[in-house]
């Protein structure tokens, strides 16, 4: 029997990523003769476009790590939070970054020790999408900081300063996200009390998990000690704050332009869309700042004079709206996002990030995907949207689902409920008789507990231009009526109840009713 040893090369990514182009061909080619050692290397897209874009031809099989999936990622939010002494939230949490096991951990470490209330706050506010997913990196920082401060006797926001001003400030000069170690510990030397030890401040930072070592390779030269943010994100972030603050002139669109050419500024990112995919973690994090920095007065992509932009930049764009502060929305924002949903390659992207901002009540494109389904043909919708829910290639519909099937009964704000029917209420154009059935249990479990949601939200899907909504809407609403019609402890729902049901007589069985109809179930639901 034989047995294989694995090399195993984690996060080539994070590493020299040129040097790793040029060098995995050779190891590869010194390693075929050995049928007893497997090579495994792992790369955080979209880089593996950069670091070995001829993996087919290398002889790699290449496995796509989505981080958990669907069916567990509640229950690993749900794990690590109870393990950090954090309420659960009251709605799933939609972003994939609650997929990445890291990144969970950072979440929960941000709110272990503040207040119930304040740990309330927070998760409402991302889930109901009043604050971008940057906000819970800053956060972290912030509560991190407090920590230091107390162990060392530092002022508050001493290691935010530095984080922010001085090490974020030097990883933008020198166009790299990481800087050597002597480099690292004498900035930070610099940046603390003088009464401190040497090093104090630095190895605090990280004891924290803020900032880690690493060892840095590059061809011809020896390796070499460097640091850089635990998170590549929030590297990314500060590093685009300090970029567009230092490198684009926002007094008109002329100079915002020459800002985005000019090589020695902006430009390095955004010569062509070769170069700004070469950068994408970067220019993904420029995107998404960008719109703060003019006043909302467009997006990035508005300004660049290419001939095309490529698809992968435009998804980055498309992702980056989990990021973004939902007051950084323009016209803008919203104009690109329906010139996407237009363009096959773009399509389900765009859909994945617009079902997970549609459940949050107060995210400006909380209506988006509602209004764009209303609007088109029965025929246009079909090949749009239900092939979208057929294919499933993104788990954001079916997390929504799962929530609704077994999490409904801990009562969600009539907020929520109401976004969470206007979505679900979609899924039904499905094909799929099995699907349809889920969803329309799901929307009675709703229902069960915030009826007003589940009966107005019916009422407004007579006009959809699908039987198969309305049918199945009406047959959810007739559920939870025949659950709770004899429940005399809530008088308030007999009453919502009785006016439902005049509103239906009115539109669907006096003479001349506006949606009167023939289909039987639907009359007798």
């Amino acid at each position: 029997m034989l047995f294989r040893s694995v090399i195993a090369i984690d996060a080539i990514n994070e590493g020299d990523r040129e040097s790793w182009a040029r060098a995995l061909p050779a190891l590869v080619e010194t390693l075929r003769p050995y049928e007893g050692i497997a090579l495994a290397v792992s790369c955080r897209t979209p880089f593996e476009q950069i670091v070995f874009p001829t993996a087919d031809r290398l002889g790699f099989q290449a496995v796509f790590h989505e981080g958990y999936p669907a069916d567990e990622q509640d229950k690993a939010i749900e794990t690590y939070f109870r393990g950090y002494g954090i309420p659960l939230p009251e709605v799933p949490l939609l972003e994939e970054e609650f997929s990445n096991p890291l990144f969970l951990k950072l979440f929960c470490e941000a709110l272990e020790k503040v207040t119930v209330k304040k740990q309330h706050a927070q998760i409402n506010d991302i889930a109901a999408g009043q604050r971008g997913m940057t906000h819970i990196l800053e956060y972290f920082v912030r509560e991190k900081d407090r920590e230091i401060a107390k162990r060392l006797g530092t002022p508050p926001g001493l290691s935010w300063r530095f984080l922010k001003n001085v090490f974020a400030a030097q990883l933008a000069a020198r166009h790299t996200d990481a800087l050597p170690l002597k480099d690292a510990v004498a900035l930070a030397d610099g940046a603390q009390p003088t009464s401190l030890p040497p090093g104090a401040l630095f190895h605090a930072l990280l004891e924290e998990d803020i900032l880690a070592e690493d060892v840095a390779f590059s061809r011809g030269a020896p390796s070499t000690e460097v640091v850089r943010f635990t998170y590549q994100k929030f590297s990314d972030h500060l590093i685009a704050r300090h970029l567009l603050s230092s490198e684009l002139d926002v007094r008109s669109r002329t100079t915002i332009k020459d800002s985005l050419k000019d090589p020695q500024r902006l430009g390095r990112f955004f010569q062509d869309g070769k170069t700004a995919l070469r950068n994408a973690n970067v220019v993904q994090a420029i995107m998404i700042e960008f719109p703060t920095r003019i006043k909302n007065k467009g997006e990035l992509l508005d300004f660049l004079d290419w001939e095309g932009v490529p698809h992968e930049l435009c998804e980055a764009f498309v992702e980056g709206l989990y990021w973004r502060e939902p007051r950084s929305i323009n016209r803008s924002t919203d104009r690109l996002i329906s010139l996407f949903l237009k363009y096959e390659r773009l399509r389900d992207t765009t859909l994945n990030v617009l079902v997970a901002l549609s459940v949050k009540p107060n995210h400006p494109f909380n209506f988006k995907l509602d209004t764009f389904l209303t609007n088109q043909t029965l025929v246009e919708r079909d090949l749009f949207w239900t092939e979208y829910l057929r294919r499933r290639r993104s788990e954001t519909p079916l997390r929504i689902l799962i929530w609704a099937e077994h999490l409904a009964s801990k009562t969600p704000s009539k907020e929520f409920a109401h976004a969470y029917v206007t979505v679900l209420k979609w899924f039904l154009t499905s094909t799929q008789r099995g699907l349809r059935d889920r969803v329309t249990h799901a929307l009675f479990r709703i229902g069960g507990v915030q009826p007003a949601a589940l009966f107005n939200e019916t009422v407004r899907s007579l006009p959809i231009n699908d039987p198969y909504v309305s049918e199945r809407m009406l047959a959810a609403s007739y559920g939870v009526a025949m659950a709770r019609w004899q429940d005399r402890s809530r008088r308030q729902f007999r009453r919502t109840l009785s006016a439902y049901a005049k509103k239906l007589f009115t539109l669907m069985f006096t003479r001349d009713a506006k949606y009167g109809t023939t289909h039987i179930l639907s009359r007798d639901y």
